[in-house]
């Protein structure tokens, strides 16, 4: 008669320490899993990358900035939309994170613009030109 019993305590605390464990974001597996996004907080002196592929050719990237008929590509995680407009030669797109980078690595782009938190520099080296500019930089060189 006592095994049922005991059975059905433990039983009715597991599910409670597992109902604690998985409750609201971030929950203790959340955090062993990275299963939560880190937030990460922008500020106006962050550094980002623009660059230009090596294998468009209607591009001009020089000290006054990037002209030419150009589609610049954005990854989503960039807070960066209200600095730019679409322009007569130029159009943004905006890509999801894992998407934008495959873009990045395969060539499949004009110029690019990411904030330098989010990708190695050592990655960038091979795209072709590219240059680490300030937030209040962005609109210029666009």
């Amino acid at each position: 008669m006592i095994k049922p019993i005991v059975t059905a305590v433990l039983t009715i605390c597991f599910i409670t320490v597992c109902g604690i464990l998985i409750s609201d974001p971030p929950s203790f597996l959340d955090a062993l899993s990275s299963a939560t996004k880190k937030e990460v907080t922008q500020s106006d002196d962050d550094m980002f990358i623009i660059g230009v592929s090596k294998y468009h050719d209607g591009v001009v990237f020089d000290e006054n900035g990037i002209k030419g008929k150009m589609t610049v590509s954005l990854s989503e995680e960039n807070d960066i939309s209200p600095l730019l407009s679409d322009g007569e030669d130029i159009v943004f797109k905006k890509y999801p994170d894992i998407m934008f980078r495959s873009r990045l690595i395969s060539g499949k782009y004009d110029v690019f613009v990411i904030s330098e938190k989010y990708i190695d520099i050592e990655i960038v080296k091979n795209l072709g030109q590219y240059k680490k500019i300030s937030r209040s930089e962005i609109g210029e060189l666009l």
